[in-house]
């Protein structure tokens, strides 16, 4: 890295104090790593500019060398930013260093995250990670596995385990991945500026398995600030929890999903079954969230219904049926659970986007705010105003309410979001009620907001929302060349302010 863009070297007296930065609504304190009063001209990210990738190798004694993947945020090392949260990679079973791709190597990156994308052991093309039950079956409730499976071990014997006390479910390296995570986030801590309570493990399938092992081994539960599981979950019998309160956790799984079932496909609730080898045992999504709720000290099973603190999942609600544990947690730890319309897969904007919001927010309670009023005549509501609240009999029957009464709901902020509709002369809440709904202001937007897209031979009107255009590579050509309103639904450039950049949003 070059000698200029560390600033921390020459205002020692931050990093000798507490540090604090807004990720709105909250406000979180740093704790800076030994890292950001090294040289920045040795150690890891030497030689690096911000948004800069680079590999190393290192090889912990008596085992493999391995290659990981060092990126640095595009704000590392600016004065007007604090020590950086740092995102720990773990592939699926036979990635490596390269899996997670533009997610860490752009997309953390302009979020501020440092990430390093670990490769496991394994010889080529069977890295990975060893948790419970990969390597250790039986377990507390049995073997991990059918009697009609066919285990890995075999393919780790050459690099180090000893297969002879095997059962047919070993299918990962038998070494110990916890050692060899903390050997390389030691380094980390040594070398670059790191915040040290956001340290966050993110995994797919095999690695979204061994988060769970990371918030359980008591030499680094306390080192990490959550883990995000993505299409993975403990084997069966192995489902414990975090080791101490206050890891969060959100997970994300596939409900057409057969490699990594989360809803139980077997007699047990708690047990799901691998349909596509077959037939690994894991436990189900519902009971990992009733283990991670309780672990934390908290009430219920995590089958809350996330009202406001949606850390930008109602964007993606035709994606996304989440819930929430902890909830009653006064800016306190969040455990989420997230079943998505999908199969095995790990890197669709509607899992990656919640993951970045939850963990920028610290996985605690952060609704994401809508942005404050700009204009009093912009922000004006009667309580006796109506909106339409929902179609009935085949969209015949308008049922609408006024903004005396959503201003008395509890969850009138998922109403706001999520009641988007004209019909009958009437308009959704975030247009009719802009105070109550926080709606307010040139540049809000919600992300389920529809617009007109066409209108079809038949005349029937195709409407598409703010989230879908976000997500298209020429959303600019389609605010610019779509001006069309149809029966209350305008243009994207009317619907989708800040997606179209309107007045400078």
């Amino acid at each position: 890295m070059a000698p200029n863009q560390r600033c921390y070297q020459s205002l020692p007296h931050l990093v000798a104090t507490v540090l604090f930065f807004s990720i709105a609504p909250n406000i979180l304190a740093v704790r800076p790593s030994p890292g950001c009063d090294s040289d920045p001209e040795t150690g890891l990210g030497s030689g690096l500019n911000p948004g800069e990738s680079n590999d190393f190798t290192r090889n912990v004694p008596g085992t493999q060398s391995r290659t990981h993947r060092l990126t640095i945020p595009d704000n590392y090392g600016t004065i007007d930013n604090p020590p950086s949260p740092l995102v720990l990679y773990f592939h699926g079973w036979g990635g490596n260093h390269r899996s997670c791709g533009s997610r860490c190597e752009s997309d953390a990156a302009s979020r501020g995250f440092i990430s390093v994308s670990l490769t496991g052991y394994g010889p080529t093309n069977w890295n990975s990670w060893n948790f419970g039950g990969s390597s250790s079956s039986p377990g507390p409730q049995g073997p991990t596995c059918t009697q009609q499976t066919n285990g890995y071990c075999d393919e780790y014997s050459n690099s180090g385990c000893d297969c002879s006390t095997a059962d047919n479910c070993w299918w990962t390296t038998c070494w110990d991945s916890v050692g060899q995570t903390l050997a390389v986030l030691d380094e980390v801590e040594q070398d670059l500026c790191v915040d040290l309570d956001q340290i966050w493990a993110v995994g797919c399938s095999n690695g979204g398995m061994f988060t769970f092992e990371l918030a359980a081994d008591q030499r680094s539960a306390s080192r990490i600030a959550g883990i995000i599981p993505i299409v993975g979950l403990p084997h069966y019998g192995f489902s414990s929890g975090p080791e101490i309160e206050g890891i969060r956790m959100m997970g994300m799984w596939g409900v057409d999903d057969t490699v990594v079932p989360p809803i139980s496909n077997t007699d047990n609730p708690d047990k799901t079954l691998d349909t596509s080898s077959p037939g690994w045992l894991y436990t189900s999504s519902s009971k990992v969230m009733s283990d991670w709720t309780s672990g934390n000290g908290c009430n219920g099973m995590g089958q809350d219904p996330l009202d406001e603190e949606d850390w930008g999942i109602a964007s993606y609600d035709d994606s996304l049926t989440c819930t929430l544990g902890c909830g009653e947690q006064a800016d306190g730890v969040r455990v989420v659970g997230c079943i998505f319309e999908g199969g095995h897969v790990c890197h669709e904007n509607y899992i990656w986007e919640p993951i970045f919001n939850f963990m920028l927010a610290g996985g605690i309670s952060a609704p994401i705010p809508a942005p404050a009023p700009t204009a009093e005549d912009e922000c004006t509501e009667d309580e006796d105003d109506n909106f339409l609240l929902r179609k009935e009999n085949g969209n015949m029957n308008a049922v609408s309410r006024d903004c005396g009464w959503l201003a008395s709901r509890n969850n009138k902020g998922k109403i706001c979001r999520s009641k988007v509709d004209y019909s009958g002369g009437l308009g959704p809440p975030q247009n009719v009620c802009p105070i109550t709904c926080s709606s307010c202001g040139p540049c809000f937007e919600n992300g389920k907001t529809k617009f007109l897209k066409k209108i079809r031979k038949s005349g029937k009107p195709v409407f598409k929302t703010c989230s879908w255009l976000k997500r298209q590579a020429n959303r600019d050509e389609l605010c610019d060349e779509l001006t069309s309103s149809y029966e209350g639904y305008g243009p994207p450039s009317e619907a989708c302010h800040e997606t179209c950049g309107v007045d400078g949003c």
